[in-house]
């Protein structure tokens, strides 16, 4: 007889906690091709931290989907996490809320992230973010990266900058990205040109060339590149 009851009970939790998540309403799902420099561009915070208690919080049907998206998306997973702040990189100030929001096209509340995860190196995550409403929110659900991963501590005192600054001169560090000289190079573009980007112009060309001093044709093959193409500068011999 408890058996049952027991059963019976755990059943009736169930639904009704699927009976408030269909309730439930999620804002507009978003996706744009913007890619790393996209969502430095358009974020409105930029921090670092972690997310923590990853959990689904219910599945919606799309409507009006974002002219980028494949017409096969017939649902969106949404998924929330309590976001641990760390310190703020850009923005003037801290968003008030805690609980970060996104829409996934699959199950498994999976995170769209710029960077390398190697296993058992220590991890910095800067994150992309905006408010909406009470939550946290990606710049885009799809088509931008939620934090790019680097595999240093962050510590922007050691460098004498400030945290934009020092954001900066990571992505131009291959082995902060935790890339090999090899694979920064193939993919050069994408941190170099946001490096770059924050970075004055003659911290910017120093570190270019200092990129292309590496033992390592690719590399200073793209940098050199990097350095006609960008500034006019020619790389030194």
């Amino acid at each position: 007889m408890v058996s049952r009851q027991l059963r019976f009970s755990l059943l009736a939790l169930v639904g009704a906690i699927s009976a408030l998540a269909a309730k439930r309403t999620f804002p507009d799902w978003t996706a744009e091709h913007l890619g790393l420099s996209g969502v430095w561009e358009r974020t409105k915070f930029v921090a670092v931290g972690e997310l923590h208690h990853v959990r689904p919080v219910g599945v919606q049907r799309p409507h009006n989907l974002p002219q980028m998206a494949s017409p096969t998306i017939r649902q969106i997973y949404w998924c929330e996490g309590d976001f641990e702040f760390r310190e703020l990189v850009r923005g003037e100030e801290l968003a008030r809320s805690r609980i970060y929001l996104w829409g996934a096209i699959e199950p498994g509340c999976k995170l769209d992230k710029e960077g390398a995860v190697i296993e058992g190196e220590s991890l910095t995550q800067v994150w992309f973010m905006r408010e909406e409403g009470a939550y946290l929110r990606p710049v885009v659900d799809g088509g931008g990266p939620f934090f790019f991963t680097f595999h240093v501590k962050w510590e922007p005192h050691t460098a004498g900058l400030g945290p934009e600054g020092y954001f900066g001169v990571l992505l131009l560090s291959p082995r902060a990205t935790g890339l090999s000289t090899h694979e920064y190079a193939q993919t050069f573009i994408k941190p170099a040109g946001l490096g770059c980007w924050i970075l004055g112009r003659s911290d910017r060309i120093q570190r270019i060339r200092a990129l292309a001093a590496l033992a390592n044709r690719e590399l200073r093959d793209a940098a050199c590149a990097f350095l006609d193409s960008q500034f006019r500068e020619k790389c030194t011999q």
